[in-house]
């Protein structure tokens, strides 16, 4: 018990490292004082189990594991839903493209790039959020940020040039209908001169050859 207390910690371990393996034998003095009739399940959650210490998941203690896969575009579908609906909106968000754009993202992406549009609503100064302030808000997550006000410093002959570059993905990826052109922008975002955003109508596990090059 006097090690579940947190009270033998080495001086030379970090803090951090400390307070876990209280935690830890916290844990297991817990899970020791159960009985086999007691009906009681016991969860927890990590982000990475190879960090777990070992006499965690013996038999008896948390010996069954289960991954939890990111949202399908059902699901970000209802959780644009529920995040939007907190917020005043000028229409009906459009749920629907805004969870088709958004794939691969985890709840609290999603949730944070909710907050981002009525971030973008406010520092306008309007009274409501609005479709335009979503796809900006899903925009600065999955291309690389804001617009860069460098963009002002690329001369003509070389914002054609990215134009030309980003119209040949747009193209590309509509012939061979790899999924819908959402956006093309020549905006330097981060390290990109210009972004082409292609996303499928359904969540994709594996990408063909001419989808990946796309």
């Amino acid at each position: 018990m006097a090690e579940a207390r947190g009270e033998k910690m080495v001086r030379s371990v970090p803090r951090s490292r400390c307070i876990l393996s209280c935690a830890a034998f916290q844990s297991l003095v817990a899970l020791d004082g159960f009985s086999q009739t007691s009906g009681i399940i016991v969860l927890s959650a990590t982000n990475n189990i190879r960090n777990i210490d070992p006499p965690l998941i013996r038999p008896g203690r948390f010996d069954r594991s289960y991954q939890v896969e990111l949202p399908d575009v059902d699901d970000r579908d209802a959780l644009f839903r529920l995040y939007a609906s907190r917020l005043r909106t000028t229409q009906r968000p459009d749920c629907r493209q805004l969870a088709r754009l958004s794939s691969g993202m985890s709840p609290a992406a999603i949730a944070n790039a909710v907050n981002t549009a009525a971030l973008l609503t406010a520092k306008e100064g309007a009274s409501a959020v609005g479709k335009t302030h979503f796809l900006r808000a899903l925009e600065q997550q999955m291309m690389g940020g804001p617009a860069s006000e460098g963009a002002a410093a690329i001369d003509a002959s070389e914002r054609r040039r990215i134009a030309v570059h980003e119209a040949g993905h747009a193209l590309v990826a509509q012939l061979l209908k790899v999924g819908v052109v959402e956006k093309v922008s020549i905006l330097k975002r981060g390290k990109a001169l210009g972004v082409t955003l292609v996303k499928a109508e359904n969540d994709l596990t594996l990408q063909s050859e001419l989808e990946a090059h796309a």
